[in-house]
């Protein structure tokens, strides 16, 4: 039989375990200096990027920015300048029912939104959007103001209407798409003689909704939201979002979502290929 091994039991109070070893001392991060750009458009993108970050408009080349805004008139929702061009010079759809359906020689249908809506609220607004319609910055704070931007209550002297149109889909020609959620509430001319289309995202189903609902949900509007005016302050033509505005319903994707109203601002909200779909000869000789 091996001789088995035997140690002496350590005892603890002879060899008592280490001290903990000091807290490290406290770390600093400290971040190296902005660059300076040399190249004038690099310093047109830098300011873009910090007035976007701090919710301001890089002002234009040549413009005094909010002296210029703030010497323009404030108008009430009831008082903006509303001229239809569209409406009054293209052809429409006889029909005003917003049943998706095919629609034949005619660039748009007059709808009204009909998402539905229960105590509308205001989320998000932009007062340099409100300045392109010269709309009064207190008109934000009316109580009905998220009325009028979820669609239950219409805008004096607006005419609205979806824009139907066509387009080409992986390489072929798909026919009729239109808008499916979007309506046109009109278009707004301002003291400067500019015009500005105001166009309701999320209103609910249109003659070109195809199989869709026609809403828009809270997390793709407010990315909307942000990216227009992101790519607004680096000086790059977009829409602009005039404000964001909650419905109070919820609609199901892949989960329950509250859906909302995007009001959008664009010089057109418009896609040439309506003439192509609308008058197939332009179609054919193209």
């Amino acid at each position: 039989m091996p001789p088995q091994l035997r140690f002496p039991t350590v005892l603890p109070h002879l060899y008592p375990p280490p001290p903990p070893p000091p807290p490290p001392p406290p770390r600093r991060l400290r971040l190296p200096p902005p660059p300076t750009p040399r190249h004038p458009l690099r310093r047109l993108l830098f300011r873009g990027m910090a007035s976007s970050a701090t919710g301001e408009a890089a002002p234009a080349a040549g413009t005094s920015g909010a002296g210029e805004a703030s010497a323009r008139p404030r108008r009430a929702l009831e008082e903006l300048a509303w001229d239809e061009t569209f409406v009054r010079e293209l052809p429409g759809d006889p029909r005003s029912d917003n049943i998706p359906r095919q629609v034949l020689h005619a660039c748009y249908t007059k709808v009204s939104p009909s998402a539905p809506v229960e105590n509308p609220k205001l989320v998000a607004w932009s007062e340099s959007v409100a300045d392109l319609l010269d709309l009064d910055h207190k008109e934000f704070e009316r109580p009905d103001f998220p009325r009028f931007f979820s669609g239950e209550t219409p805008l004096v002297g607006s005419v609205p209407y979806a824009q139907c149109y066509g387009g080409h889909q992986f390489g072929s020609w798909a026919g009729q798409l239109g808008d499916g959620r979007a309506i046109t509430l009109g278009e707004v001319l301002n003291s400067r003689g500019e015009r500005w289309e105001l166009q309701l995202k999320g209103a609910g189903k249109t003659p070109y909704s195809r199989f869709a609902d026609g809403l828009a949900v809270l997390r793709s509007s407010v990315r909307e939201f942000l990216c227009s005016e992101a790519m607004h302050g680096l000086g790059i033509p977009t829409t602009r979002a005039l404000c964001l505005v909650e419905t109070g319903k919820s609609v199901v994707r892949d989960m329950f979502y509250e859906y909302v109203m995007i009001s959008s601002v664009s010089n057109q909200h418009f896609a040439g290929s309506a003439f192509a779909f609308s008058f197939p000869s332009y179609l054919n000789d193209s």
